[in-house]
């Protein structure tokens, strides 16, 4: 079943990408995002994964598409 990052509850969650199965934490934080004029546009989840404790992408650069 696919979930949206952003829907998904905090905790544990595997992320199924090309490279394979991934084993990552969603905290229950977010971090702001602001524009060029300091105007909040949105939040990125704050989402790590389990074995190196890198920041969670979920397969692409760009928060936005990260909580898709």
């Amino acid at each position: 079943m696919a979930i949206r990052l952003e829907n998904c509850p905090p905790g544990l969650f595997v992320f199924v990408g090309a490279g394979g199965p991934c084993l990552a934490f969603k905290s229950e934080y977010r971090t702001e995002k602001k524009d060029a004029a300091g105007q909040i546009i949105g939040a990125q989840t704050d989402a790590y994964v389990v074995a190196s404790g890198e920041y969670f992408w979920g397969g692409t650069d760009d928060w936005r598409k990260q909580q898709t």
